[in-house]
């Protein structure tokens, strides 16, 4: 068994499938992911923000933010792999209340400030965006995909991504 594949009790296995995204995707992997995209960006909305970890925790789509022959706009994604964010909808509201938590880990930690509309990285808090040598290879993954999803994000304004992505409120 692989580390990413279960732990072991006494002489139990305990798997933890990927098709299960409440193990797989969990506050500890999302809370990371969204410190990194926080301390990159410094300032975001918070319906932008909410659109980052249905990006990143679904590997096919973390696959391709990581191939960079696409990743110059949303467009151009959807033109090229359309059956990746076909299902964004049902993710977002997957992911909705993992973002919530994240978010809330964030704001005690005081990595983030939270206003009415929009989060502020707080450079004097706990996360510092150093090496990432010492994480894993899927935490690693999920930080190169931010890097390629930042444009993405940023570029666009909330409404249009929204619409773009279909998402229903």
């Amino acid at each position: 068994m692989s580390k990413s594949d279960g732990i072991s009790i006494g002489n139990q296995d305990i798997n933890f499938p990927k098709n299960n995204l409440f193990i797989y995707n969990n506050e500890a992997i999302s809370t990371i992911a969204l410190a990194y995209f926080i301390a990159k960006v410094k300032v975001i909305s918070i319906p932008k923000f909410m659109l980052i970890l249905p990006f990143v925790l679904h590997e096919q789509t973390l696959r391709q933010l990581n191939n960079n022959s696409i990743n110059r706009s949303l467009e151009e994604f959807i033109i090229k792999k359309p059956l990746l964010l076909s299902n964004f909808n049902s993710r977002y509201k997957d992911f909705l209340p993992l973002s919530i938590n994240s978010i809330t880990i964030l704001n005690e930690l005081e990595i983030i400030v939270l206003d009415r509309e929009y989060i502020y990285y707080n450079p004097n808090g706990n996360f510092k965006r150093k090496s990432n040598h010492d994480i894993g290879d899927r935490a690693k993954k999920i930080m190169k995909g931010i890097d390629n999803l930042i444009e993405i994000i940023t570029q666009n304004d909330q409404n249009s991504l929204y619409l773009t992505l279909k998402i229903e409120l």
